[in-house]
């Protein structure tokens, strides 16, 4: 044998199985699905863009489908569709099969995209001129689908056809030897759009970006098996250190789905309800529709950790939908999980006892499912927008999830706990292993701080400029004895852990515990937060751990540096609520005290925005305020170290000379050329520095008139004006939150005061501007508690529910999170969540989604919210039972009118003049309809508006001896199905109605839209009023404000049923007189058509005002009688309404047909 043909032989034998369908994936055969080292799992071969000429019909009607959709036409097109073949090769070669594939897709569900429950036709057969070539395809490409019984569709779009088969480089010649990870959203476009809005375009893409960004993993992994094989720990350390920092990148394309308005990707969660989501939900007989579990990156990293259950939700849906990969996807996987078999990596690490391999294990295993993986960001962005997409009427998932209407059952919450459970499996049979640091190095920096530096040099992590170093900090011996003395107890007792602590241990310290001796405990309690609790005595199932303190750190560069990192440690002092005694912080305290050469438990947090811009040139200005300072001195280092770089310029402020932190290392900058130095001494005559450039002397001078940040900033206004304006400055602010409000509205100072042609002159120009720095990754912010937050705390206000719930507007937003106060009417604009998802929750009670996602475990989050607090919520103390149910009661409706006044005014995608059919026409039967008559299915349902308002009524009439119950809320459950059946009118007729006819409907729908809010607001207000003097007077309540109350909402419901039942009586007669055609003209003697000329005018609310007892506040409680249902009070508060009804018919364009409308059949 040649030695030539020996040494192939050997490197076959030496391939992996997954190396080897790697390598022969087909070049040419892109159904079958590419992979590669450049591209992943997407093809790397240019996708087709058009079909052969016999298939134009596909190509003409899937150009015009965005525009069909927008009009409601898309039905009419598709049913003129020629039944074309897909069949024969020689017609439709097989490397159009994946362009064909995605076409027919997108059609099949745009034709019923439009028909929603409750239509006939969203059951109607696909037609056969898309069902028949769609099945040809989809069995060409070879996709193995479940066995259907006779009828069933088969056929599917799937991920790959969708996401990985339907996009195209913008501008490939520019992107010439550009890697895959450096590849932007700008960069890309759909080659296939079903609407053309950026929700698709940037949900769409940032998908396919993930998979792209995530093609370096393959190698990696494919060299992590072979170093397995060869017991080559270094090789194996190293390629799982590559496949840790693909996961970062990958985790940090997930930021382009922004929620905030602000940023040129902004994906509004309304819009992308009513499109996106619902085009990708399943068409009729077909197969569940498209969700994350499809992705190739997510089934590839569970392969590589060998994971062996799939039995909680999102497991069964990703071994269902495993086989919808194409073939060589499907092939690649299997051929990984034989490697694997036979070179555990699993296994490998367990057994190892290099803990640089096991560091390097943990570092990717916590970057695909830790605190700040892959999958937790994943997690939290789709509770973001699945909220709203609840709020929108939508219970229902692509993945299968179905929810209910009630808060604790949202499908938000399900799908959240759901990911938790799937990480939960994957890391079953594996024990992680906690990071632990060594302290090296401590310098005291003037009597307030401290620098430390951390040797991680056997963590295997690396940290970036910007990274945080997460502290878990313990209890000092001096702290457990005090509470020992205060809370006498047995530390040799053995503690069963409950769920909560169990995850701490093994998650956070790397511990598989059940029980622990007290002693060891009291290291971990949040002893400051169990004071709070005033317990009698230390509970496990009432004491929580600490949490995790964050510092900003500076990676040490140059030859001696060796793997180690800075910390500037402040000491954080405290006022303790209870006692008044002055406080130590836990961490700060642990880190200053611990001797030299001490473990220090540690984890890393990535600075997805809070990291030096990619370009170098681009000025870098970092505004610091104290120990603010922290990240900064790494920052410079590493824009030294760059051959060219832009301005970089630190605003430094500080009280003291003391506090002028890293002078030395400043200066040194300044004098190389590196920095641009500017700082002031808030507490000191010499209130600034001069440095002589040529030795790096530093001379303290008195510079400014004041002594704080503005000075600086407005000192070099025009120079930083035009950094910030023209040449696109990243601006970096650390410091507490007051700092960073100072530099801000510092900012917001110079930009309005130079004289400018950019339109930034005035001040909501100059606020959208930042808003929009911060939006796109330019503003940054690294905010921390003031150290006197306890103080603070102590000079705040009680407030009540009511106070509360009135505060629910976009620019008057106040929540409540677990029973503090806060006013984020400034904050919801720069939220990095978006506006929506705090104004659901504006008026209410927020914890529940704010605890649910651990916001309340993030310092930094702490942090911000600090800032907007207003006060603590304070429930009334009630001796009489019936009072405090009725209070109790009271609330519940208050909650639930808020909830439904919120989810209106915060689904404003139908105001637009040119809004599609689809943004709207569903908003009154979806969010009315559906929110007050079908908001749960049985009245006895706990959480539905029928029970809330059930259960007030009927505690009411007890309390008060009254018997309203028995005709008020039958009164309130004809109105609710009134709203109900209206609703489902006005879905149906824009569902069949021409685009003449839509304009019309929608006049009718956004007046009724206008009156429901009246309706919700009025009656919000009279429960509320009453609230406030249960809140105020207590037990000397006077009852009879209760029958006002009564009167008042009977009064709102008789007029608000009146106008719902007019317009569902018109709409009816419209809808069954199609020989008239949906907007026939009426005779004059048609009743609905006689009210409107007469200017019918239906109030919503009462007659007259009744003081509170505070008399800043007033609210509208009629006390006028019963009206009768045939007698509907008129007031001009309905006049423009009336006034736009008579326009319309009288000019022909709206009215009602008349064939069977008579006197009899009018509503009353």
């Amino acid at each position: 044998m040649s030695l030539e043909r020996q040494s192939h032989d050997t490197y076959e034998r030496d391939l992996l199985g997954c190396e080897r369908v790697l390598l022969t994936s087909p070049t040419s055969r892109i159904h079958e699905g590419q992979i590669s080292l450049t591209h992943g799992f997407a093809p790397h071969q240019p996708l087709m863009e058009t079909l052969p000429a016999q298939y134009q019909p596909w190509e003409d009607l899937a150009a015009q489908l965005p525009e069909l959709l927008r009009q409601n036409n898309e039905r009419e097109a598709i049913d003129r569709l020629p039944l074309l073949q897909a069949d024969n090769p020689d017609d439709l070669p097989d490397e159009y099969l994946s362009r064909a594939q995605a076409m027919l897709g997108n059609i099949a569900h745009a034709y019923y995209f439009n028909q929603r429950k409750g239509n006939d036709q969203a059951t109607d057969p696909l037609p056969l001129s898309v069902r028949v070539p769609w099945e040809q395809v989809t069995k060409r490409l070879g996709r193995t689908l479940p066995s259907y019984t006779d009828g069933k569709l088969r056929a599917a779009r799937t991920h790959y056809d969708t996401f990985l088969c339907n996009w195209r480089i913008r501008h490939p010649h520019l992107l010439d030897g550009v890697h895959n990870g450096d590849i932007t959203m700008a960069d890309l476009s759909i080659l296939n759009p079903a609407f053309n809005n950026n929700e698709e375009r940037v949900f769409n893409l940032t998908i396919t970006l993930m998979e792209l960004r995530f093609a370096p993993a393959l190698q990696y992994m494919i060299a992590a098996i072979k170093a397995v094989s060869a017991e080559d720990d270094a090789a194996l350390i190293a390629a799982l250190k590559h496949i840790t920092a693909v996961l970062e990148s990958v985790t940090a394309a997930l930021d382009y789905i922004t929620p905030n308005q602000h940023s040129r990707n902004y994906v509004d969660p309304s819009v992308w309800t009513k499109t996106v989501a619902k085009f990708d939900s399943p068409v009729p007989g077909g197969m569940p529709g498209i969700s994350g579990s499809l992705l190739p990156l997510f089934h590839t990293l569970d392969t590589f950790i060998e994971r062996q259950d799939y039995q909680s939700t999102l497991g069964k849906a990703m071994a269902q939908k495993g086989d919808l990969q194409p073939q060589h996807i499907h092939d690649f996987l299997a051929a990984m999980r034989r490697d694997l078999a036979q070179h555990s990596l699993k296994k490998y690490v367990q057994a190892s006892r290099n803990p640089l391999l096991q560091q390097a294990y943990q570092n990717f295993i916590g970057a695909y499912l830790g605190n700040h993986g892959l999958t937790f960001v994943h997690a939290t962005k789709v509770y973001g927008y699945m909220k709203i997409n609840f709020r929108n009427g939508r219970l229902e998932t692509n993945g299968g999830h179905q929810g209910t209407a009630t808060v604790e059952t949202e499908p938000q919450r399900q799908i959240y706990d759901d990911f938790y459970i799937a990480d939960d499996e994957r890391l079953r049979r594996y024990l992680p292993r906690a990071h632990y640091a060594t302290k090296v190095h401590m310098r005291l920096l003037g009597d307030r701080a401290a620098e430390i530096i951390l040797d991680v040099s056997q963590t295997a992590i690396e940290f970036a400029p910007g990274d945080r170093c997460a502290i878990f900090p313990e209890n000092t011996p001096e702290e457990i004895r005090a509470l020992v003395i205060d809370y006498p107890v047995d530390g040799n007792v053995e503690v069963i852990l409950n769920p909560l602590w169990k995850r701490f241990f093994l998650y956070e310290l790397g511990m598989d515990l059940d029980s622990i001796k007290l002693s060891e405990l009291l290291k971990y309690i949040d002893i400051r937060h169990f004071k709070q609790l005033s317990l009698s005595a230390i509970d496990i199932n009432q004491v929580r751990p600490l949490t995790p303190r964050l510092y900003s750190v500076s990676p040490l560069y140059g030859v001696d540096a060796g793997g180690r990192v800075r910390l500037t440690v402040g000491k954080h002092f405290y006022v303790d609520r209870l006692t008044q005694h002055q406080g130590v912080g836990v961490a700060s305290s642990y880190l200053l005290h611990i001797d030299m050469g001490a473990h220090v438990r540690i984890d890393k947090v990535p600075a997805r925005n809070f990291h030096l811009p990619v370009n170098a040139q681009i000025p870098v200005l970092m505004f610091a305020a104290g120990t603010g300072i922290s990240p900064f001195p790494g920052f410079i280092e590493a824009r030294a170290m760059q051959a060219s770089h832009g301005v970089t310029w630190l605003l430094f402020s500080a009280p003291t000379h003391d506090a002028f932190y890293y002078k030395e290392e400043l200066a040194s900058s300044v004098r190389a050329g590196v920095l641009d130095l500017s700082i002031i001494f808030s507490r000191e005559t010499l209130n600034s520095v001069e440095i002589d450039r040529e030795t790096g002397e530093v001379k303290f001078i008195k510079k400014y008139p004041g002594h704080h940040v503005d000075e600086l900033i407005r000192e070099s206004a025009q120079k930083l004006r035009r950094l910030i304006v023209e040449q696109g400055a990243h601006i970096y602010i650390c410091g507490n939150s007051g700092f960073a409000d100072a530099v801000r509205a510092g900012l917001r100072e110079i930009i309005l005061s130079c004289e400018s042609t950019d339109g930034l002159s005035c001040d909501s120009a100059c606020e959208s501007y930042l808003d929009r720095m911060a939006a796109d990754h330019r503003l940054h912010l690294d905010v921390f508690t003031p150290t006197n937050v306890e103080l603070e705390r102590q000079t705040q206000r009680r407030l009540y529910r009511s106070d509360v719930a009135y505060h629910n507007k976009e620019d008057d937003c106040w929540v409540i999170i677990n029973g503090s106060v806060y006013n984020l009417s400034r904050f919801i604009h720069v939220h990095p969540g978006g506006r929506k998802i705090i104004h659901v929750n504006a008026g209410l009670d927020a914890s529940g989604d704010y605890n649910h996602i651990q916001h309340g475990r993030s310092q930094q989050i702490e942090a911000l919210l600090l800032q907007y607090k207003v006060g603590d919520l304070s429930m009334p103390a009630f001796t009489h039972p019936s009072l405090a149910s009725t209070y109790h009661h009271l609330m519940a409706f208050s909650d639930a009118l808020v909830e439904m006044e919120n989810t209106l005014s915060n689904n404003t995608t139908f105001n637009e003049a040119d809004a599609p059919v689809y943004l709207w026409r569903e908003v009154y039967s979806v969010l009315i309809g559906g929110r007050l008559a079908n908001y749960d299915e049985t009245l006895g349902s706990a959480g539905s508006f029928k029970y809330v308002f059930g259960a007030l009524l009927g505690n009411i009439c007890e309390t008060v001896k009254l018997p309203y119950k028995d005709h008020l809320f039958p009164l309130f459950k004809q109105l609710l199905d009134s709203a109900d059946q209206c609703g489902m009118l006005i879905r149906v007729g824009s569902s069949e109605a021409s685009s003449a006819d839509l304009s019309r409907i929608k006049v009718v729908f956004q007046m009724l839209l206008q009156k429901t809010i009246e309706f919700i607001q009025q009656v919000k207000t009279q429960v509320l009023a009453v609230a406030h003097l249960m809140e105020q007077n207590q037990d000397d309540f006077n009852e009879q404000k209760i029958l006002e109350l009564i009167h008042g909402i009977e009064t709102s419901m008789r007029s608000y049923l009146a106008l719902v039942q007019h317009i569902q009586h018109g709409l009816t007669v419209q809808s069954t007189t199609a020989s008239h055609g949906l907007f026939a003209v009426p005779p004059a003697s048609c009743p609905f058509s006689q009210a409107m000329s007469a200017g019918l005018q239906c109030p919503v609310g009462g007659a007259r005002e009744v003081q509170v007892a505070d008399s800043s506040r007033s609210a509208t409680l009629s006390s006028s009688a019963p009206a009768a249902a045939s007698s509907v009070a008129m007031s001009t508060e309905g006049s423009m309404m009336a006034r736009v009804f008579r326009l319309f018919w009288s000019s022909g364009q709206l009215s009602v047909a008349a064939a069977s409308y008579t006197n009899s059949a009018a509503p009353h």
